[in-house]
């Protein structure tokens, strides 16, 4: 089982991939944010990976995304950054 998270700087969202997509895009159109990275993660997992971008043209896959620690995440959701 995974999860998958949408990211902005510190403030981050959890949910299924459309979820976080459409999190997203909602962010873009309200002038929120210009890019948002989204990763995917499993519970046993330390760290995880950037696997799309989305920012004003669509959405993008990222081969070999950038790694993060997946403990920031979890703040970042838990603190109420939705």
């Amino acid at each position: 089982m995974h999860t998958h998270f949408a990211i902005i700087s510190k403030t981050a969202y959890q949910g299924s991939l459309s979820e976080c997509i459409n999190w997203a895009e909602e962010r873009i159109e309200a002038k929120k944010a210009k890019i948002v990275k989204i990763v995917i993660a499993r519970p046993e997992d330390i760290k995880c990976q950037i696997i799309y971008e989305v920012d004003r043209a669509g959405v993008r896959a990222c081969h070999s995304g950038r790694v993060i620690d997946l403990c920031l995440l979890k703040k970042a959701v838990k603190n109420g950054a939705t």
